[in-house]
């Protein structure tokens, strides 16, 4: 029955809503660090927030740098494909 179609796993967060406990970043790094062929991601961004006409982010804005880390780690250790929308 899943013949022709893609599954998709849909995963947000809060931001500084939830300032501790994060349970979508935790999802998304260990979805990151099980990808064995392609990641394909549709984001709003993937830095940090900057100060208009600046390349200084915003106070408490940081890169998502777990993320970052395996996307790398896919990329480099498992040659993992990924394709990104922004």
């Amino acid at each position: 029955p899943l013949e022709g179609r893609v599954p998709i796993l849909s995963m947000g967060r809060y931001g500084s809503i939830v300032p501790v406990k994060r349970p979508s970043d935790d999802a998304i790094v260990a979805a990151l660090s099980s990808a064995h062929s392609i990641v394909r991601l549709a984001l709003q961004d993937i830095g940090p927030v900057c100060i208009p006409q600046t390349k200084v982010a915003l106070p408490g804005c940081v890169w998502p740098a777990p993320y970052l880390r395996e996307l790398g780690k896919a990329i480099w250790e498992r040659s993992v494909e990924v394709e990104m929308a922004l």
